[in-house]
């Protein structure tokens, strides 16, 4: 089971097959992360999906959701907008906002790509600001998805059965940095399970100097009640055209005064929430959480076997931190603009 060997390591569960590899495979470029820039020189990310092979047939699992989010001010949750895959320019997007007992639509883009999706510019409209600005984008990291689909055939009455069928997914980025990619595959690629795999591994954070990536593998089985599944961030410093590996404690003085202070915040952020699994969210001694650093505070991630209850669907909470905090060792700043 997928738990029981995650108790060991979550790289200790080794796949069956690596269907990364599989012959039977659908791989595509399912999407990009673009750096972009208003025309008053803000800077913005933003996550783009790119079209499906035609008549091949999609997959939940690797749809991509555009979202866009301000680095200088991040809380680990991108801004999800509402649209489609790239399909053709203009490609539109819309942030809708709750207004009392339905959502308003406050955001406006319209995007073009380059005919290699490489670059591209637009034009965006907040309603509640009255304002318009033009943009440039500029690719930084390409996304990999990959499809396996297989029938199963009962064994006992020899016929193929379409509502069980295996599927597995992955959507994962490309970075060109050989130590961050192979950790990425490895979680790309773990499958135990007989109905479905589904594993999603985003970068969170990317800058000059700090690569965040974020892995969320889950999975299950024709004869289980529920999923499983388990999350998992990695973190790399930028220096000298070389990869170094931070924990958590590179962030956060691993003190025992400090790590109180951090669950208490996280116990705080959730119950703000209402999130009724709060109590039991704090660090747990010797745990190595998973988590996004940002120019403003830590993201905290949870499984969401764990988070079931939660009443927003979030299974994170974020802690306001600064730079001068006495506990606070190192946050990432935004040097692209």
């Amino acid at each position: 089971m997928l738990l029981a060997c995650l108790a060991i390591s979550p790289l200790a569960c080794e796949a069956s097959e690596d269907y990364l590899s599989a012959p039977d495979r659908i791989e595509w470029i399912g999407g990009a992360l673009y750096d972009g820039v208003f025309g008053d020189g803000t800077g913005f990310q933003m996550e783009l999906g790119y079209p499906f092979p035609p008549n091949r047939g999609g997959a939940a699992g690797t749809k991509f959701h555009p979202s866009y989010w301000y680095p200088k001010f991040y809380q680990g949750s991108p801004i999800p907008l509402g649209g489609f895959e790239y399909a053709g320019n203009p490609m539109p997007l819309v942030r809708s906002v709750p207004d009392k007992c339905y959502h308003r639509d406050e955001e406006y883009f319209s995007i073009s790509l380059a005919p290699d999706m490489a670059t591209g510019n637009g034009h965006w409209k907040s309603v509640s600001l009255n304002k318009e600005l033009d943009f440039s984008l500029q690719r930084e990291v390409v996304y990999k998805s990959i499809l396996v689909r297989r029938p199963f055939r009962n064994r006992l009455t020899g016929h193929e059965e379409a509502a069980n069928a295996f599927e597995y997914s992955a959507v994962f980025p490309v970075v060109g940095e050989a130590e961050a990619d192979a950790w990425i595959r490895e979680q790309a690629r773990i499958c135990e399970h007989d109905r479905q795999c589904l594993n999603r591994i985003r970068i969170t954070w990317k800058s000059r100097t700090l690569l965040s990536i974020h892995a969320a593998v889950s999975g299950y089985n024709r004869d289980a009640p529920s999923s499983e599944s388990y999350e998992l961030t990695r973190h790399y410093q930028l220096k000298d055209g070389h990869l170094l590996p931070l924990d958590f404690a590179s962030f956060i003085k691993p003190d025992r005064v400090c790590r109180a202070r951090m669950s208490k915040a996280i116990v705080a952020s959730l119950r703000a929430r209402k999130a009724p699994w709060a109590a039991k969210a704090g660090l747990k001694d010797g745990q190595e959480p998973a988590f996004t650093p940002t120019p403003t505070g830590i993201a905290f991630h949870f499984d969401w076997s764990e988070v079931k209850g939660d009443a927003e669907g979030e299974a994170s909470a974020f802690v306001a931190l600064k730079p001068n905090d006495p506990c606070v060792l190192f946050l990432p700043a935004y040097d692209k603009g």
